[in-house]
């Protein structure tokens, strides 16, 4: 008997990720981290980018505050997202001082610089798939964005623990793919 394949909407994939992210320990968010961004940092894309939009981790995301001030000391341009209604716009920060508590308790950028150039856009989520859709947490803010400023070019590199890799994602009209995933296992990628 063939058995059919059980497709999960979002809202139940969201639910299953965050019940394993709250497993995590810190440690295992911090060692996680550190490999990612070792794989990250060794790219060509990264390498040669000079602008990094980068949302500044919160709960048990991908650790990208603890990179902050080394990418700025790396000499890159560093843009962090504000909530700003029902969108985000990114502003450069030039330490970690000009972040503050913002929408949800999010750090935001002070400043009010807006980032207006090419660079890579690192995306939270909740979970990707290997066909490089993603599911986020549900505002839609980053779809929004990228959509808003499609003119520009962006490398879209989301950041996960390998578990938030699943089989597969619902996909709306409105959600923007990324262009690779990288984890503490592998790197997936569109081959941009």
């Amino acid at each position: 008997m063939i058995k059919e394949k059980k497709t999960y909407t979002k809202q139940e994939i969201r639910d299953e990720i965050r019940k394993k992210k709250r497993s995590m320990s810190k440690q295992e968010i911090s060692d996680c981290s550190r490999i990612i961004f070792e794989k990250l940092e060794s790219l060509e894309v990264w390498k040669h980018a000079n602008t990094v939009y980068t949302y500044v981790s919160y709960n048990q995301e991908v650790e990208t505050k603890t990179r902050l001030e080394q990418w700025l000391l790396d000499g890159k341009k560093v843009a962090v997202p504000r909530v700003e209604g029902d969108e985000i716009n990114f502003y450069y920060i030039s330490e970690l001082s000009e972040l503050t508590s913002g929408y949800q308790g999010i750090e935001e950028p002070s400043t009010d610089t807006e980032a207006l150039e090419d660079g890579i856009i690192l995306m939270p989520g909740l979970a990707f798939d290997k066909d490089m859709h993603r599911c986020g947490y549900g505002g839609g803010y980053y779809d929004k964005y990228l959509k808003k400023n499609q003119g520009r070019n962006y490398v879209k590199i989301a950041l996960a623990f390998d578990f938030q890799i699943v089989d597969e994602i619902p996909v709306d009209a409105y959600d923007v793919p990324v262009d690779m995933i990288v984890s503490e296992e592998r790197i997936i990628s569109s081959d941009m």
